[in-house]
């Protein structure tokens, strides 16, 4: 039995911990290309800017909204049965396309959503 040592979120014993990894089992390594997922900037002009006008204008609540947009935009069909993506898990292209998605669909209501430039302007 191996005891891993964690001092100060940093592990004190890193050669006889890989040492156990390597020579303890058989382990499968999966190399595969790095994608960078969405930013807390995004995330907060999302929720901070994107739903809050939203919610303003419709006089709704700012996660009613978050639902609905979710369902409508983030549904996936590819797999057996249909499932909601993860905004935290969409990469920082797919999340700007979602925001972009949701900014199209609420202009036929008439409801103009800023730029992030603009948001980031104001929030500074």
């Amino acid at each position: 039995m191996f005891i891993l040592n964690i001092q100060n979120w940093k592990i004190v014993n890193k050669e006889s911990y890989f040492e156990y990894i390597l020579n303890i089992k058989d382990w499968q390594y999966i190399i595969k290309e790095y994608k960078k997922t969405r930013t807390s900037d995004q995330n907060n002009y999302l929720r901070g800017w994107v739903y809050k006008t939203i919610a303003d204008t419709m006089w709704e609540w700012k996660d009613y909204i978050h639902w609905v947009m979710w369902m409508k935009f983030l549904v996936d069909n590819s797999k057996k049965s249909p499932y909601i993506k993860s905004t935290a898990n969409l990469t920082t292209s797919e999340f700007s396309e979602y925001i972009e998605n949701i900014k199209n669909f609420v202009s036929q209501f008439g409801i103009i959503i800023p730029s992030a430039e603009e948001y980031n302007q104001l929030i500074q």
